[in-house]
């Protein structure tokens, strides 16, 4: 059998030839979730972050029992757009799709650039339950070096987990354990 890194054929092309299964023992094998780039398979893979292991200041840190780490991130004041988490982005990373799971507030998507604050999408949602939300995929050159999820004024809402999807395919609310792209 050819060993995953050797093997010249796209993520799709392996998921419909040889089945769900096969891809993903092969995944396995690897070491995980090949990322994929426009020019074949990219060297970053999908990344999962617990909202408490990168909050940004002025947050506190919650205990809840229904999020995923059982704690989540909020706001420590009600009255302000405020950053709840901040997300370092490697260099190399293509083209991502960055997933929040939010509960109770409008949060925004912002970046840096040429130093510049710069909005790249918010969303409005205000849901009574921890949920996943798509912020939208983005070339690696509209971001810059890192991203950060801002919550709007009001409400008693927070930010559980990030996640920046490298292969553009996975969602991860059809996903049991997103903790297996957990960054370290």
């Amino acid at each position: 059998m050819k060993v995953w890194s050797k093997m010249n054929l796209s993520m799709n092309v392996v998921k419909k030839r040889y089945g769900m299964a096969v891809f993903l023992g092969l995944c396995w094998m690897g070491g995980g979730l090949p990322a994929q780039s426009s020019g074949g398979f990219a060297t970053i893979q999908p990344r999962y972050y617990e909202a408490e292991s990168i909050p940004a200041k002025y947050t506190e840190v919650e205990m809840d029992e229904l999020a995923s780490g059982r704690m989540y991130v909020r706001a420590s004041k009600n009255d302000r757009y405020s950053p709840l988490a901040m997300v370092d982005l490697p260099q190399e990373m293509g083209r991502v799709t960055i997933w929040a799971r939010i509960r109770g507030c409008s949060q925004e998507l912002k970046t840096n650039l040429n130093g510049k604050a710069v909005d790249l999408k918010w969303k409005h949602q205000v849901p009574a339950k921890w949920t996943w939300v798509n912020f939208g995929p983005y070339e690696r050159d509209a971001l810059g070096d890192s991203i950060r999820f801002v919550r709007a004024p009001g409400g008693a809402g927070g930010l559980d987990a990030v996640f920046l999807d490298t292969t553009n395919a996975i969602d991860p609310r059809a996903v049991e354990d997103l903790k297996l792209y957990e960054a370290r």
